[in-house]
C-alpha cells in the first residue's frame, strides 16, 4: 500500500513542477516575448485559474468517481500538450488559449490526485497519504522554480518550458502505475446524477472554513505569481534568475511547513497554525507595498511561503478526514475551487488597481477581501475543533 501511496505522492509533485516552473515564468515570458502589458498579465493568471475552477466544477457534478482513473490521466495529456505548445504558439491569443487548457488539465490531475490520496490508503493511514501528498507537492513547488532557475541560468524561457513537458510526460507513468494498482471496488461511487442532498456538506462549519481559508489565501498567491516579477524587476531591479530564485527561497519554507505537518497533525495544532499562517500571510503583503529595501522584501516574501507550506495542507487534512469516502471526489473539487477562483479573482483585482495604482501599492489594496475573510473564519470557527 505504502508504495501505492508514494507513486501517487511523486505524480503529485511532478504535476506541480511542470506547473509552477511555467507560472514562475509565464509573466516574464509574456511581456519579453509577446510584448504583454501589466494589464494582461493578471489575465493570463486569471484565464489559467477561472477555467480550472469551472473544469473542477462540472467534473464533480456530472462525472462519477468511477471514472478518477481516466480523469487523472485525462489531466497530464493536457497539461503536457499545453506546455509543449507555450514554445510553438506565435501569438498572445494563442498564448491564453493554451492556458485555458493547461488550466483544465491541473484541475483534473491536482483534484483527482488528492482523491486518490485517500481512497487508497486505509483508514490508518489516511492522514499519512494526504500528508505525504501534501509534502509532495511541497517539493514541486520547490523544483519547479529551481527548474525555472536553472533554465533561465543556462538556457532561456522556451528551452526551459521544454524541459518541463518532459517532466510533465514522467508524471503520466506515475499516475498509469497508481491507476493499474489500485482497486477502487470496495469504495461506494456516487452517481453522476445531481442530487442535492449530496451537497449538504457545504454547510458544515469544516467545510466552510476550509474553502474559505484557502479561497482567502489563493487571493495572495494569485497576486504574487502575476505581480512579484513585474514588481521586483521594477523597483529593485532583479533579472530572469534572481526572480525564479526568489520563488525557490519562497517554496523551501513551504516544504519545511509540510514536513512538520507530517509529523504533528492534532486538530488543535491545526486551527491554531491555520489562523497564525493566514494571518501572517496578510499582514506581510501588506507591508511589501511599503517595503524600504530589498532585505525587507524578503523577509516579509518569504514568511508568505511560511503561510503557503501550512495553509494548504492544513484545509487538505480537514476536508480528508471530515469527508465520507463516496462523496470525497465531489468535495474535492469544489475544495480546490475556492484555490482556483482565489487565483482567478487576486490577479483580477490586481490588474483594476494597477491602471490607476503605483505597482506597490497594488500588493496593500488587494490584501482587503483576504482579511475580511479572515476575520469572519476566526469567529465562525470559535469553540470548533477539526
Amino acid at each position: 500500500m505504502k508504495n501505492i501511496v508514494l507513486a501517487n505522492s511523486i505524480t503529485s509533485a511532478l504535476i506541480v513542477t511542470s506547473t509552477q516552473a511555467v507560472n514562475a515564468l509565464m509573466s516574464l515570458y509574456a511581456m519579453q516575448y509577446f510584448g504583454a502589458s501589466k494589464l494582461q498579465l493578471g489575465y493570463l493568471f486569471t484565464f489559467f485559474f477561472l477555467t480550472s475552477a469551472f473544469s473542477k466544477i462540472l467534473s464533480g457534478l456530472f462525472v462519477s468517481q468511477k471514472y478518477l482513473k481516466y480523469i487523472f490521466l485525462l489531466g497530464i495529456v493536457f497539461i503536457v500538450l499545453s506546455i509543449i505548445m507555450y514554445d510553438i504558439v506565435p501569438s498572445l491569443e494563442l498564448l491564453f488559449l493554451f492556458r485555458i487548457i493547461h488550466g483544465i488539465g491541473f484541475a483534473f490531475a491536482n483534484t483527482a490526485c488528492l482523491t486518490f490520496a485517500s481512497l487508497i490508503a486505509d483508514k490508518g493511514l489516511q492522514s499519512y497519504s494526504v500528508s505525504m501528498v501534501t509534502a509532495f507537492n511541497a517539493i514541486g513547488l520547490i523544483l519547479g522554480p529551481l527548474i525555472g532557475t536553472f533554465g533561465t541560468l543556462f538556457f532561456d524561457i522556451p528551452k526551459t518550458f521544454a524541459i518541463v513537458s518532459i517532466i510533465a510526460a514522467v508524471s503520466f507513468l506515475s499516475a498509469f502505475h497508481t491507476t493499474i494498482n489500485v482497486n477502487l471496488e470496495g469504495t461506494k461511487f456516487i452517481s453522476h446524477k445531481i442530487n442535492l442532498n449530496e451537497f449538504l456538506f457545504v454547510k458544515e462549519k469544516w467545510f466552510i472554513i476550509s474553502t474559505l481559508s484557502y479561497f482567502a489565501y489563493a487571493l495572495i498567491y494569485g497576486t504574487i505569481i502575476s505581480y512579484i516579477p513585474p514588481f521586483v524587476k521594477q523597483y529593485f531591479g532583479l533579472n530572469d534568475y534572481d526572480i525564479t530564485t526568489l520563488f525557490f527561497i519562497f517554496f523551501i519554507l513551504s516544504l519545511v511547513s509540510r514536513v512538520i505537518l507530517v509529523r504533528k497533525n492534532g486538530a488543535g495544532f491545526l486551527k491554531k497554525m491555520l489562523t497564525f499562517s493566514l494571518g501572517i500571510s496578510i499582514f506581510m503583503i501588506s507591508l511589501i507595498s511599503f517595503s524600504s529595501s530589498f532585505e525587507t522584501f524578503i523577509l516579509e516574501f518569504a514568511l508568505i511561503g511560511l503561510g503557503h507550506g501550512f495553509i494548504y495542507p492544513i484545509t487538505a487534512l480537514i476536508i480528508s478526514k471530515n469527508s465520507p469516502s463516496e462523496k470525497l471526489y465531489t468535495i474535492n473539487t469544489i475544495y480546490f475551487t475556492s484555490f482556483d477562483f482565489g487565483n482567478a479573482v487576486g490577479p483580477f483585482i490586481a490588474s483594476i488597481l494597477v491602471t490607476f495604482l503605483p505597482l506597490n501599492l497594488v500588493f496593500f489594496g488587494t490584501a482587503f477581501m483576504p482579511l475580511i475573510i479572515f476575520l469572519f473564519t476566526i469567529i465562525y470557527s470559535k469553540n470548533l475543533n477539526f
